[in-house]
């Protein structure tokens, strides 16, 4: 019995020996996160409240979603740098929304829309990005 206890914690101490090498010699690459922030206004330049962003990987499942404020604007943290479909839709409405396809960079990221009210769909988009520090 004793024989197979030494055997035992000798296979651990070989194994936990293997695991802090093999964690030593692999460098894991941290994750960056950003920022997406940014105003949504109507054709008459009026900010939109109360409208649903969402940015979806292509699965459809939200990675994150915000809610324009009275201000129309929006603030999405803690986002993985990728490409997203960024969808909006009124909260009231049990819509699909507009759905735009955008490639967030690894950096802050700040993205001004105009919507169409009456329907509700896209009618332009500006980003502005500023450079890299």
């Amino acid at each position: 019995m004793r024989k197979f206890i030494r055997m035992l914690a000798a296979t651990l101490v070989a194994s936990m020996i293997g695991i802090s090498v093999m964690a030593q010699t692999h460098a894991f690459a941290p994750v960056t996160f950003t920022e997406i922030t940014g105003k949504i206004r109507d054709t008459h330049g009026q900010p939109v409240a109360a409208l649903k962003i969402s940015l979806r990987d292509w699965f459809g499942t939200d990675l994150a979603c915000a809610v324009t404020d009275q201000n129309g604007v929006y603030d999405l943290r803690h986002v993985i740098p990728g490409r997203y479909h960024f969808n909006f839709r009124p909260l009231a409405e049990d819509s699909l929304g507009e759905t735009l396809i955008i490639d967030v960079p690894d950096h802050f990221f700040h993205m001004n829309l105009t919507v169409r009210r009456n329907p509700s769909a896209m009618a332009r988009a500006s980003r502005i990005i500023p450079p890299a520090a």
